[in-house]
């Protein structure tokens, strides 16, 4: 089952995951939206995971430092 494997891939990577949303588009389609925080290769181990998940049609991911100084 694709939903337990997704929460399998979450739960190898440590402390990362923040936050997982999942959204149902259709009968058949769902979102999954995971909030992370922490190492780089930490967050890319888990995008490379997601990848490989059979039924997962696709993976993106957008990086932002927390080191912003905001005057």
């Amino acid at each position: 089952d694709l939903a337990k494997r997704l929460i399998e891939v979450q739960h190898r990577v440590g402390d990362v995951v923040k936050v997982a949303v999942h959204l149902h588009l259709s009968e058949k389609m769902c979102l999954e939206t995971i909030l992370v925080s922490g190492r780089g290769a930490d967050i890319m181990r888990l995008v490379g995971e997601l990848n490989e998940l059979s039924g997962v049609y696709y993976v993106d991911h957008s990086l932002a430092s927390s080191r912003v100084t905001i005057e």
